[in-house]
């Protein structure tokens, strides 16, 4: 039976460590290839990410604001003479459980595609 690559064992010893001011060397040169970003370049690009910013803000505040609105309204309890009462320990259970169960089925639904 003939030996494969796959079992050939590697006739070479494992890579020695290499030191910080060889590393640093290392660094250093590395970065002398990247290519910069322009001034003009720079300052686009952190116009488009703070925009993207506050719209993924606007759009989760949103959200929680609606969902804050939907669970007090759910779950507020009044009394008989008006007022407002505590909610129980369950409901702030009951809505945690809910909200990692959707966040569960979207995690599942994203890997899916």
């Amino acid at each position: 039976m003939t030996q494969t690559d796959a079992d050939a064992k590697p006739d070479k010893e494992p890579k020695r460590r290499t030191g910080p001011v060889t590393f640093t060397k290392q660094v250093v040169g590395e970065l002398r290839k990247v290519r910069w970003p322009t001034r003009r370049e720079l300052v686009t690009y952190t116009i488009v990410v703070l925009v993207f910013v506050v719209l993924v803000l606007s759009y989760v505040s949103l959200l929680d604001f609606v969902f804050a609105a939907l669970t007090t309204w759910l779950y507020a309890g009044f009394s008989p003479e008006g007022e407002f009462q505590a909610l129980p320990l369950w409901t702030s259970i009951a809505t945690g459980a809910l909200a990692v169960i959707f966040g569960a089925m979207g995690l599942m639904r994203s890997k899916g595609d």
